[in-house]
């Protein structure tokens, strides 16, 4: 037999015995995780390999075809194109079924639900709404002696407080020819329920005002707010008056900007407090969130002229839910992990 001869006879021998060995070997493989490609092999076709695979004439070969297998397949004689096994089909998103290639699917092609229009996971916004807890109130040092700022402004204690009624949510700065008062707000909110793995990207602070009084109108008329850090949620005390803040230039939780102006307010209505970067990381994803408000000059600690008084008045914890202060916090989050 000349050499011609003898390789078309090898090729024939090849392609009757050891490739199909190869390529339904191959197909087995596959469905066993080492090649998805090959994952949907079908009953005809195991039958197949087991026919092949208990010939004893092909003892030797599966020694050989376990060795080749995958360098094969990488020479381009995939099973798929001799028709040993057939493709997996594309994957339908939006048919409620977790194929190759989706981290999602819900069932629907609407984006916005945590599983977008390719079926891939996405973070959707939320606005949670936040009221806070009954220690909310005020804490007031009042001094009965005039031109005393000072002094009150810088105790460690307060006199006086309250956080059970219509006034809880007091802010003030005053002297007259009898006292020298200065009222610092407290609200504490149980932010507890975030979830861990979501980015804040927005929150806002919201406070219905019952009473203003802006005698002395001037570039330090204005109320802010800081973080406190009261003992208790539930009630205030007396020795709470200095942890409203820093008694002395207070990190303040919004812009200089979003300073609100007691002379651009009206009663009756909500005055809303947009927290900056700083008041965003204030807030707690595992306990409570402690925010106050000062007015100006109680924050730059410069006393309010003789005789006048600057003041506000906001709902509180007890009040009824539509004049109640509350928190909003904006965030983004994967609802699929």
């Amino acid at each position: 037999m000349n050499k011609s001869l003898q390789m078309i006879a090898v090729t024939v021998l090849l392609f009757i015995f050891i490739f199909p060995v190869v390529f339904v070997y191959a197909c087995e493989q596959g469905r066993g995780g080492n090649n998805n490609k090959f994952q949907n092999c079908g009953i005809e076709k195991q039958n197949k390999i087991k026919d092949y695979l208990t010939e004893k004439r092909y003892a030797i070969l599966l020694k050989i075809v376990e060795n080749i297998r995958e360098k094969i397949v990488g020479w381009g004689f995939d099973p798929v194109d001799f028709g040993f096994c057939p493709p997996i089909p594309n994957a339908v998103c939006g048919n409620g079924e977790l194929e190759e290639g989706e981290e999602c699917d819900d069932g629907n092609l609407t984006e916005g639900d945590g599983c977008d229009l390719q079926c891939q996971k996405e973070r959707v916004m939320v606005t949670e709404r936040f009221y806070p807890e009954p220690g909310d109130g005020y804490v007031q040092y009042q001094y009965n002696v005039p031109y005393e700022w000072d002094r009150v402004h810088d105790s460690m204690m307060g006199n006086s407080l309250n956080y059970t009624s219509a006034t809880a949510g007091q802010v003030t700065s005053w002297t007259t020819g009898l006292w020298t008062l200065i009222q610092r707000a407290f609200y504490p909110f149980d932010t507890s329920l975030l979830p861990d793995d979501i980015e804040i990207i927005s929150a806002e602070l919201n406070i219905y005002l019952t009473h203003i009084q802006d005698y002395d109108n001037d570039d330090k008329d204005f109320l802010t707010v800081v973080q406190t850090s009261q003992a208790s949620t539930s009630v205030l005390t007396k020795a709470d008056f200095d942890n409203c803040g820093s008694v002395d230039n207070p990190i303040e939780g919004i812009d200089n900007s979003d300073r609100i102006d007691l002379s651009n307010i009206g009663i009756n209505s909500y005055i809303s407090f947009p927290l900056n970067a700083t008041g965003i990381g204030w807030i707690s994803k595992t306990g409570y969130t402690k925010l106050g408000i000062r007015e100006g000059h109680d924050v730059l600690d410069e006393s309010v002229d003789y005789p006048k008084l600057n003041q506000t008045s906001g709902g509180y914890s007890e009040a009824e839910i539509s004049i109640r202060p509350y928190l909003d916090v904006t965030y983004l989050y994967f609802p699929l992990n």
